[in-house]
Order: C-alpha cells, then structure tokens, then sequence
C-alpha cells in the first residue's frame, strides 16, 4: 500500500506573492475567512514540518509540497526522491488562477500527477511529533482511518457557512437512513461496549439527516477515486467554488469528500484517543504538555499584532528543532 502525504503552503513575507494578492484584493474580501492568519507561516516551518514527516512517517511514499509559482525558487532546495514541489499551476485549472482560496487548491488536488490512490491531506499546521504507521491512516483494505462521531457542524464563526454548504449537499445526494442503519450494525458488532458509542447510537438516532461530524484538525485520509466521485457528483458546485479568488461564504471545501466517505461507510473507525490535538499558537506553553503524549499537533494561528505572531512562530521553530534533533 502506497501512501503520500499532501501539504499545502503558503508564506505572506514573500514580496512577490504578497502584491499579486494585493492586486485582486480591490473588492470586498470577508475578513473572517481571508485574514492574515490564514496566509502565515516561513520556510524554517515548512522545513521542520518535513523533517518530522521524515523522522516519524519514514515509510510515506511521496510528499507533494503544494505552492504558488512565487514561492518554486525558495523551496527548491527541498525536492528529493521522497519530496516533490508542486506548483499550482501544473495541477488546477489555469482559469481559476492565482488563486488565494485553500478551498480551491484543496478541491483541486486529485489532478497532481502521480498522486497515489491512498493519500493524505495536510495543513501546513499539522505537525507529526511522534511515530505515525500506515495503520493510523488507512487499514490493511485501504480504507480511510477517520473520527465518525456524529455531531452538529460548528457554526461559531464565519467558517460554517462552508461546512453547511456541504452538510446541504450531501443530504441532497446521500440517504441517512441508510447511513443509520450501516451504523448500528458496525457499532453492535465492534463496539457495543463503550459508552461513548451507545452515546452516538442514541444521537444518531434522534436525526432524520445529516447533521455533520466532529472535526479533530487532524490530517485527513482521502482515497483518490472517491474524491474523483465527488467531483462528478458536483462538478457545477465545485467549478462555483473555483472562481472565489479568496474564501467566501458560497464555497465548498474539501471537507465535502471526507463526508461522502463518512456517510457511505468508506471509512473505518479511529478509536485512539491520542492521535491529535489542537492548540492555538497563543497557547504555545501547552506544546509542552502535550508533544511527548500525542502523535500529531496542529498549532492553529489566531489573529493577533504581527509582532506577536512572528515572536511565538521563533517560539514554535525552537520547540520542534529541539524534538526532531531528538535521538531516535
């Protein structure tokens, strides 16, 4: 079983970049959704984010670093035989580019060449700092590792337009009562035992439709066939979503194919409680605490004065340089 790793990048100091968005930024751009927090991040990340996919993900087939033409210089010096650079234009449609919208780079990323079937889909703020296996990605029948509790989608900020605008569509496509039913067998046969699952059951239950999952900001497994299904299930929401030059309101992301594969079982269940944890980067203390017990941390930027930001991502090199340079 082959599986690759997709990680998606970008870094708002590159001059280049930073004025062509500047360029397209002349019409109202929801805030919320496109702030500079979204953009951040430096080359000394992205080198320790591979050096820990290295260290702890050694058998990983091919990382595929996703950029902007921009940033091909600067990032040449990281190509490999396990690492490829990416740049937007040789995988998306060249109508929709430049783009600053993630959703649409996301949705896009089934067309880079080679791409292995099994492949998994990184934030450029998922770190892995600890030993990952195949296994907690996919099982021995390639399927899907992933949370499948059920659980209303969030909607405390401006980002729940876009996952209900996916929840919509898949309870326009896919039936729940089948998904119920398929549920309760898997669930009585494996894990009738543990509270937490009777609890689902009972939530389940209580729904006539689809209502969402929970999401752990974790790397998200993904088989390439089935996010090719998607795409021809929706092809005309998708090519909506493509010409957002930034996120909006009317976009569907990504998150559209990991329901698919949720609600048409094409997944099997992740029951350790310490794959991943999410920790905003103004709580950097509490890597500390966590880094030794947990197998992934995204550290989530938040909106805050620049200097801040550029003081805790030194804070942030320090802490993960000191854990890859770690003996094995």
């Amino acid at each position: 079983m082959k599986i690759d790793f997709v990680l998606t990048w970008v870094d708002d100091k590159n001059v280049n970049w930073k004025t062509k968005k500047a360029s397209y930024e002349n019409h109202y751009i929801d805030v919320d959704m496109n702030g500079e927090e979204r953009y951040r991040s430096s080359l000394r990340l992205l080198e320790l984010w591979i050096a820990g996919a290295k260290k702890y993900a050694s058998w990983v087939n091919k990382i595929f670093i996703i950029i902007d033409r921009d940033f091909r210089e600067m990032c040449a010096h990281l190509e490999s035989d396990k690492v490829t650079i990416v740049c937007h234009d040789e995988f998306m449609p060249l109508w929709c580019l430049p783009t600053f919208n993630s959703n649409v780079i996301e949705l896009n990323i089934q067309n880079i060449a080679n791409l292995s079937e099994c492949f998994v889909l990184f934030n450029d703020d998922c770190f892995i700092v600890n030993k990952v296996s195949e296994n907690d990605f996919f099982d021995d029948n390639q399927m899907p590792v992933d949370v499948d509790d059920v659980s209303p989608i969030n909607m405390r900020d401006q980002y729940g337009h876009i996952l209900l605008n996916n929840i919509i569509l898949i309870n326009s496509t896919l039936s729940y009562v089948d998904y119920r039913k398929k549920l309760y067998r898997t669930y009585m046969k494996k894990f009738f035992w543990k509270r937490n699952i009777l609890r689902q059951i009972a939530y389940a239950k209580m729904q006539n439709e689809f209502v969402g999952w929970r999401d752990d900001h974790v790397p998200i497994s993904y088989r390439k066939s089935i996010f090719k299904i998607v795409y021809q299930t929706y092809s005309t929401e998708f090519n909506k979503t493509f010409q957002n030059k930034f996120r909006s309101k009317s976009d569907i992301s990504h998150l559209l194919v990991r329901y698919w594969q949720l609600g048409t079982h094409h997944y099997t269940k992740r029951v350790e409680d310490m794959f991943g944890k999410f920790i905003p980067i103004n709580k950097i203390k509490e890597i500390d605490i966590y880094i030794e017990e947990y197998k992934i941390l995204c550290i989530n930027d938040v909106r805050m004065d620049p200097a801040q930001s550029d003081f805790l991502q030194d804070e942030l090199v320090k802490i993960l340089e000191r854990k890859y340079e770690e003996q094995n």
